[in-house]
């Protein structure tokens, strides 16, 4: 098991799966030499672009679909953010070379060779990007932090858990509903990955490892799972938002469905789990409930947030406060699960009690869930006030939206911004004068 969590791949919003990756870097040396004199002096001007080697692979029945899309981002000009499964976002990196390979043995499967450089920004920058920009990467860098601080807070949770667990049947119990939930993770992203199994016995001294090695592959399924539920519903930015907090409620469920039954394949996987005799309750699946809402309102903001980097000048005042509104109660869900557990646990005198390390764990989660709401919210702010204010703008003119446009612009390109901002049009053709038309004042 890798000790860095492992994150998905991908390049302009286009995630894809890694099979090795070589990174490699330059420096550049100016040598000067003498006669008559042996060796010589070496000048060092810095280091030379930092160069990142992928093999990528997209498989499975929707590949052709993913590569085309993956293709046209590749045919676009300029870099982009390349996301490493180790050392995360790296900004402006182009890709100096691609080759894709299709092998006639392995259906819907190929394999890209892929070559990135790192670019120097060379275009100005208007004053008000630098601290968006910044921003961007500042909330990314800490939705990481809150997801390691997530991990290790439930991994602590069980080692406590353990010392004072000493019945065989409640141990058995807490790791089945571990096992459940991750194997019902696998069906619902039909998950395709092999050699990343979970043990189905566990005992009081394995329990943490375990457990952090579950909740990372939880972790890691639900990144993916949600990513890849984006990309192939993204008819605009607000609909693969949607979809993606649909997965979430349903990702969400899972332990419940798990202990109750409920549905097809938590039924199956219920029985596949075969405890012993042992019968899930509702006690055993709090603390992995619990770890879920933390992890999925973690990737609910990410994704939010990469959603607002790609499209900040194309989304609505209301669409960016419709995203915050949802990443906040979700954020709201997960601090509400995690009081609760610490407050049946100081019920029952068992983990929780105060001046308690569990406590003070459970305490700092609990902080790091509200300011990561409260950055949210002041990204969400930073946008919206960069964005000319709205008014009620009359039309001046029987017409299209295209002339609508113009006439309020001098541009009939930005007629798609009238038809995002004014919903209710149901014929942009046909635009009377005198209509009132929500606008942006310039």
């Amino acid at each position: 098991m890798w000790i860095v969590p492992m994150q998905m791949a991908s390049y302009k919003g286009v995630a894809f799966e890694v099979i090795n990756i070589n990174d490699s870097a330059e420096r550049a040396v100016v040598e000067h030499l003498y006669p008559y004199l042996n060796g010589g002096d070496l000048e060092d001007m810095g280091l030379n672009s930092k160069q990142v080697q992928l093999q990528a692979i997209f498989n499975g029945q929707g590949y052709y679909t993913e590569l085309k899309r993956f293709l046209k981002v590749m045919a676009e000009r300029s870099g982009g953010v390349l996301v490493h499964p180790i050392f995360g976002r790296m900004p402006n990196m182009l890709c100096t070379s691609y080759s894709v390979r299709h092998d006639a043995e392995n259906i819907n499967y190929c394999t890209l060779d892929l070559t990135f450089k790192e670019a120097t920004e060379t275009k100005s920058v208007r004053v008000f990007e630098l601290p968006l920009f910044s921003q961007f990467d500042t909330y990314l860098n800490a939705i990481e932090s809150y997801i390691e601080k997530a991990q290790m807070w439930y991994s602590i949770y069980m080692e406590a858990y353990s010392a004072v667990s000493n019945l065989k049947n409640k141990l058995i119990g807490y790791w089945g509903a571990v096992f459940g939930v991750y194997a019902q993770l696998q069906t619902y992203f039909k998950s395709q990955k092999t050699g990343k199994a979970l043990p189905k016995s566990v005992s009081i001294t394995t329990l943490k490892s375990q457990s952090l090695q579950a909740i990372a592959l939880i972790n890691e399924e639900i990144s993916e799972g949600l990513s890849v539920r984006y990309q192939r519903n993204a008819l605009s930015a607000t609909v693969g938002f949607d979809e993606v907090l649909r997965a979430v409620r349903e990702v969400e469920a899972l332990p419940s469905n798990l202990v109750t039954g409920k549905g097809e394949t938590a039924t199956n996987r219920y029985d596949y789990l075969n405890l012993g005799g042992v019968k899930l309750t509702q006690e055993n699946a709090k603390a992995i409930s619990c770890a879920l809402n933390l992890l999925c309102s973690a990737h609910l903001a990410r994704i939010a947030v990469e959603v607002m980097e790609a499209n900040y000048e194309t989304l609505t005042p209301h669409e960016i406060e419709t995203m915050t509104t949802q990443v906040r109660l979700q954020l709201l869900e997960a601090l509400n699960a995690v009081r609760a557990l610490q407050q049946a646990d100081e019920a029952s005198k068992k983990l929780a009690q105060p001046n308690s390390d569990m406590y003070m764990v459970s305490y700092q989660m609990m902080e790091s869930i509200r300011q990561l709401a409260s950055n949210i919210t002041q990204l969400a702010i930073t946008l919206i006030n960069q964005k000319p204010p709205l008014v009620i703008k009359v039309s001046p003119l029987n017409g299209t939206l295209q002339q609508i446009a113009h006439a309020f612009y001098g541009d009939y390109r930005r007629f798609e911004e009238l038809l995002r901002l004014n919903p209710a049009i149901r014929q942009p053709n046909f635009i009377q004068e005198g209509d009132l038309l929500n606008a942006y004042a310039k």
